[in-house]
């Protein structure tokens, strides 16, 4: 899921406990057209945008909170992304209530917000541009929902995410049907960190993992190339200890199909963070914070660093003080050698 979208989507589960599921209905939807778009239709959702490249058609139900249902389309487009979500809330006032609280992404630094209508609807359109990122997002109020549009990627990208939103966004049609239910969950597997970046096993154990969506992302414009997998599932993809992982990763070079890196999410909370912690020191050894100083962000923060017996590094890290809404505590596994290349940035070799 797009940064952007977590913090400005999950602002609506900042009040809710536990974690929410995913249900994947199609993954690489859709039929493009000869001037490369396709017209998404939301399986539960009730709302349609076309998209310029095959999308994945998803539903994520939060255990508690405002928020009853959102339900999402989604897919990247080169090194753009974008994604529509019509977020259900539990009455309109919840709805109004929100879409102001989202307004207020307006104070982040780099951004601007645009108050509107589309289609007789409140909206709001929040454009952001920083050193690293280059962002369209727009919020239409509708009843009992909020549907946010967004397309985003890296600076270098500004004028094509420009030229890409406005068919994006003219092109959102809606409706007003309930909304239903979702699945309950089941037990999951250990996550394949013993491994320690194996090649060959450790893309096997990663793709035996049950997931509802998968991605594959390339970036050949840095070397060396590499691949990015990523997938989510609405009932976990496998735990840590007693934590349920819900999002996991796999960093490969493109030309050799070598692991680099693999990464596990859980939605973060302050527990889960805390036993994620305990668990890693009591199992490894730990290590200086400032072994991973490239991991350092704006929005993440180093919890802890451990090291395996074979030496590749286990960092735990968890969203900052300020950042929007709810993120994830995650578990990245990567050998010492390989950090320069997997927390590169992006924009310095484009």
């Amino acid at each position: 899921m797009p940064l952007l979208l977590c913090g400005l989507l999950l602002s609506s589960l900042a009040h809710a406990e536990g974690a929410p599921s995913v249900q994947m209905h199609r993954a690489g939807a859709g039929t493009l057209g000869a001037d490369g778009w396709t017209e998404a239709t939301s399986t539960l959702g009730d709302f349609s945008v076309s998209l310029p490249c095959l999308f994945n058609d998803f539903r994520m139900t939060p255990t508690s909170g405002d928020m009853i249902m959102a339900d999402g389309l989604g897919c990247p487009a080169g090194a753009i992304r974008l994604s529509a979500v019509r977020a259900h809330y539990r009455d309109e006032a919840s709805a109004s209530r929100y879409f102001e609280r989202i307004a207020t992404a307006e104070k982040t630094p780099g951004a601007q917000l645009e108050r509107s209508t589309q289609d007789g609807h409140p909206a709001q359109t929040l454009r952001t541009e920083t050193d690293a990122l280059c962002a369209l997002a727009r919020t239409v109020r509708a009843g009992h929902s909020n549907i946010l549009l967004i397309v985003e990627g890296p600076r270098s990208q500004c004028d094509a995410i420009k030229a890409t939103a406005a068919p994006f966004l003219a092109s959102l049609k809606q409706g007003t049907r309930d909304v239903a239910a979702a699945p309950a969950n089941t037990t999951l597997p250990e996550c394949p960190l013993a491994l320690e970046l194996a090649n060959g096993p450790v893309q096997s154990a990663f793709n035996a993992l049950p997931h509802d969506v998968r991605e594959q992302m390339e970036e050949q414009k840095c070397q060396p190339a590499t691949v990015m997998t990523l997938m989510m599932s609405r009932q976990g993809i496998c735990r840590i200890g007693d934590t349920t992982m819900s999002m996991a990763s796999l960093m490969t070079l493109k030309d050799s199909g070598a692991p680099l890196a693999v990464t596990f999410g859980a939605w973060y909370g302050a527990d889960t963070d805390a036993a994620l912690k305990a668990l890693l020191e009591s199992q490894h050894t730990r290590q200086p914070l400032s072994v991973y100083a490239r991991l350092t962000s704006i929005t993440r923060d180093v919890t802890t660093v451990v090291g395996q017996p074979g030496g590749t590094l286990l960092s735990l890290t968890r969203p900052s003080p300020g950042s929007p809404g709810v993120g994830f505590s995650t578990v990245s596994q990567v050998a010492p050698a390989n950090l320069e290349v997997v927390h590169r940035d992006l924009n310095t070799c484009r």
